[in-house]
């Protein structure tokens, strides 16, 4: 009888966020996508920027609160959630298209 080993296959996302010149690298084996992605990135920043609660955008990026949490310890994520905050009291003019 043969043995089989199996193999996992490590799978490298890298995400350029625009404007910033930063990569931000998700390693996971096979398995499940990750929960947060650049739109739902820009989602929960853009929610934080017009001066909602942390909950407030999480329900309106489709993530719970404890994933917001998780993913502050992402470089890129809670770099862009500090810029969002810091100007939560400028005017901000938003075209971005979700799709």
């Amino acid at each position: 009888m043969r043995q089989l080993k199996c193999l996992s296959v490590i799978i490298v996302i890298e995400v350029f966020v625009e404007n910033e010149g930063v990569i931000m690298k998700i390693q996971k084996a096979n398995g499940r996508p990750p929960k947060v992605t650049y739109k739902t990135m820009i989602r929960v920043a853009d929610a934080l920027q017009h001066n909602s609660t942390i909950g407030e955008a999480c329900r309106f990026a489709g993530i719970s609160r404890n994933t917001y949490y998780t993913y502050m310890n992402n470089e890129v994520f809670a770099e862009k959630i500090v810029r969002a905050k810091e100007n939560q009291n400028k005017v901000v003019f938003s075209f971005s298209t979700y799709f």
